[in-house]
């Protein structure tokens, strides 16, 4: 069997702005450019504007909608990357009908994948998390097990993963770069005393509003000279006397250059959860050195 289309099914609308999004695209492109495997990304919420060879508005986030759509395609040239995390699918995070899909995408002879971006979620005994989590934990489980294959960016989640299936193909993948990677790496001595900021804006917000002390610490005791912040804009407060020079959102080849000229990348992000983000994956691609803040009062 020769595989020439892959689909990914991604949980929001093709204009949503989410990391899970730009993790498809990318995926998409390299499939493209490295093997000549066409990869349409199908979005679980109806648009206008649908991908090559799906139909626009073909599903909503419905079990019925994702397979017609994907049942249009051959299954002996065709497999399905889902990406899975229990709240992209129903709000409360308990959609049961996902591992149907999955079964039913199987029994028609398509060969499966899941990329699972969570497991379940944690909260206080007043939340509904913490009531509903041991059923996502259930949901992903099935959802893994009837899969061909389960990926997941997390060491934990692997780990996790293995105890529940043992035997089953669990890997274990980071999230790389969003911008590409460079062909010729500059060495971080050979950088200029900058750090890059980049990413979702409220991301970049929480930086410098929980962490803006620590940052400009870190940022007089390294001898940077100036922070660059890029993306959509935001009120910045002052990170201690390191000015913050904001350029607004910049083309993907303007990133890769700040990227190649910045000693240090700037993040605030659970340490434990670094392999979800893409923007820690750009400073290591790049080999900018990550300045990670993960609680306030540490870096």
């Amino acid at each position: 069997m020769e595989i020439r289309n892959v689909i990914q099914v991604v949980p929001a609308a093709p204009d949503d702005a989410s990391g899970v999004s730009d993790f498809a695209a990318v995926i998409a492109d390299g499939l493209a450019a490295k093997f000549g495997v066409q990869a349409s990304v199908l979005h679980t919420v109806s648009t206008s504007d649908g991908p090559a060879g799906i139909a626009p508005g073909a599903c909503r986030r419905s079990r019925p909608g994702i397979q017609q759509a994907i049942l249009e395609f051959n299954p002996d040239e065709t497999a399905v990357l889902l990406h899975f995390e229990p709240y992209g699918y129903q709000k409360r995070g308990v959609p049961l009908w996902v591992p149907g899909l999955v079964g039913g995408l199987r029994r028609a002879g398509f060969r499966v994948g899941t990329f699972l971006h969570e497991l379940f979620a944690a909260g206080q005994p007043w939340q509904s998390s913490f009531w509903l989590g041991p059923l996502q934990a259930r949901i992903s489980r099935n959802v893994a097990a009837g899969s061909n294959f389960a990926v997941t960016s997390i060491g934990e989640f692997g780990q996790i993963l293995r105890r529940w299936l043992p035997g089953h193909q669990i890997d274990h993948l980071p999230i790389p770069s969003c911008i590409g990677e460079p062909g010729d790496p500059v060495g971080v001595a050979d950088k200029q005393p900058i750090a890059i900021v980049f990413g979702r804006a409220g991301m970049r917000r929480r930086l410098y509003q929980d962490f803006g002390d620590q940052l400009g610490e870190c940022a007089r005791t390294l001898g940077i000279g100036k922070i660059v912040d890029v993306g959509d804009p935001i009120d910045i407060p002052l990170a201690g006397s390191v000015p913050i020079e904001p350029t607004g959102r910049l083309p993907a080849a303007d990133v890769k250059q700040l990227a190649r000229q910045a000693q240090y990348g700037a993040i605030a992000y659970s340490h434990a959860r670094l392999g979800k983000s893409s923007v820690f994956g750009t400073f290591a691609a790049f080999g900018c050195v990550p300045l990670v803040f993960g609680q306030p009062g540490a870096a």
